[in-house]
């Protein structure tokens, strides 16, 4: 008797502990606070600003804030080092909340304050660590801006899409009814055409596959699609011409060379040594046979003239 009360005992344990696992609250940028995770973007911290400098994607976000009226609550989700946050302050609205799981990264953004309150000084401003988006309260926000997020939530890409719709249901549920989520991210144009390596020069399948393809799962092929699955209404997706990294440096192949230049592209994470050293030999490769400016012509035009970045814009029913 005693032994099957036992056996029963390990079978509801199991299951409450594979169900809570299923179920455990998304985080910003890597569903784990494992040291890897952490270390990754503390490692990016300090140089961080260098290439993502001038913001990514704002064409298309001005779009996205045209008709957006000051004295609003708005979140910074998963801000990072804070490279939005002189353009948001300047919507002036009576708050702005800025928050990220790596505690580096919030100590930067958190030294752009004094800049943010000498351009509105009656917005109250709260830049914060935060590991999970459902810690934040809910109905609180009138926008919730989340800017190349989306993409990184979980390092497992058969997980990806599970995560990406537990985030965006997370964002909906913090939003006020009515309210406005604004995401930005990278997109595959859908299609069976439409690839990963299309979007950035450097994301060569010949070269280095296996990041590739963890690329075309981490980021969503159908967007609108999953904001539709989480909850929001009146759903545009909008095609931002702005890169990125630095146009002036996305094209200059040797910056593959600069660790500062590749932390700035998340993409690198997914390309292992063995892998980023055959990128980097073929582009040597290339360079002695003075062909490599032709081959990062060809590969940027894969493109076909469009930004890396596109935005969501997505609402909350009133």
């Amino acid at each position: 008797m005693l032994s099957l009360l036992v056996a029963i005992f390990l079978v509801l344990f199991i299951l409450f502990h594979t169900e809570s696992t299923a179920t455990a609250a998304p985080s910003l940028r890597g569903t784990s606070d494992t040291a890897s995770t952490s270390d990754a973007y503390t490692a990016k911290a300090s140089s961080y600003d260098t290439f993502r400098a001038p913001s990514p994607g704002w064409n298309a976000i001005q779009q996205a804030l045209k008709t957006v009226p000051s004295e609003l609550v708005i979140l910074d989700l998963g801000c990072g080092s804070g490279a939005f946050l002189s353009e948001l302050i300047a919507l002036h609205p009576s708050i702005l909340e800025a928050v990220d799981r790596n505690l580096a990264m919030i100590n930067i953004a958190t030294r752009k304050v004094p800049t943010m309150s000498a351009i509105s000084p009656s917005t109250r401003i709260d830049i914060r660590q935060e590991k999970h988006v459902s810690q934040l309260l809910s109905a609180k926000y009138d926008i919730v801006f989340c800017a190349q997020v989306l993409q990184n939530l979980t390092p497992n890409p058969l997980e990806a899409a599970a995560a990406r719709l537990s985030f965006m249901k997370q964002i909906h549920r913090i939003l006020k009814p009515g309210g406005k989520a604004i995401v930005t991210t990278r997109a595959i144009s859908p299609g069976k055409e439409g690839r990963y390596s299309h979007l950035y020069w450097y994301a060569d399948p010949a070269i280095v596959p296996v990041a590739v393809r963890t690329m075309e799962l981490m980021v969503p092929r159908e967007p609108l699609v999953e904001m539709s699955q989480a909850g929001f209404i009146s759903n545009e997706l909008l095609p931002s011409m702005d890169t990125v990294v630095r146009f002036d440096a996305y094209l200059h192949p040797q910056n593959l060379q600069d660790p500062a230049f590749r932390s700035a592209d998340s993409f690198f994470q997914h390309v292992k040594d063995t892998e980023l050293n055959a990128l980097l030999q073929h582009i040597n490769q290339l360079d002695k046979q003075g062909s490599l400016e032709q081959y990062v012509h060809d590969r940027d035009a894969l493109r076909g003239g469009h930004g890396h970045v596109v935005t969501l814009v997505g609402h909350k029913p009133i």
